[in-house]
């Protein structure tokens, strides 16, 4: 197939799949500009993602990038109203100088509700990197797994 299309040795393709760079060749008095790389492993991949093109790859994931921000920031907003109430109730507790059990009971509540918080928000947040990922499109599983490695690295060093 290469040879037809080419009109070169088949041999030569092979040899130069190789390496990744440029190339310019003649074929019939024409000159070809060319690149070859190394194909991925057809189980590798995404074939219901091939054909679509680089610039819809690109809005895609500047989307995915936006929402994830978005969502970390809107986490990071509901955990820091969290902690504020808490906050707000230990300094209530302290001004009236009461050791209420009440208070108490409430600032432990809180606590908790904290951590529930947090559980959840990295449940959704863990699903939804995963949906944002599969939007892009990614050709590969090795590019879907790369793409959401760095979203969820986003995620655990906001956190």
């Amino acid at each position: 197939m290469v040879k037809e299309q080419l009109g070169i040795n088949a041999g030569f393709v092979r040899a130069m799949c190789f390496n990744t760079a440029n190339r310019t060749m003649n074929i019939n008095n024409k000159t070809t500009h060319y690149s070859l790389k190394e194909a991925p492993n057809p189980s590798d991949v995404k074939w219901e993602n091939q054909g679509i093109r680089k610039r819809q790859i690109f809005l895609a994931r500047l989307i995915t990038f936006f929402l994830s921000f978005l969502l970390l920031g809107i986490s990071f907003g509901i955990i820091l109203g969290l902690k504020v109430a808490q906050k707000k109730i230990t300094d209530e507790a302290l001004k009236s100088n009461t050791n209420s059990s009440f208070s108490s009971f409430t600032f432990r509540l809180l606590s908790v509700a904290i951590g529930f918080v947090v559980t959840i928000i990295n449940g959704i947040l863990s699903m939804v990197m995963r949906m944002l990922t599969e939007y892009e499109r990614p050709p590969t599983q090795t590019s879907f797994m790369g793409s959401l490695s760095l979203k969820i690295m986003f995620v655990e060093t906001s956190e």
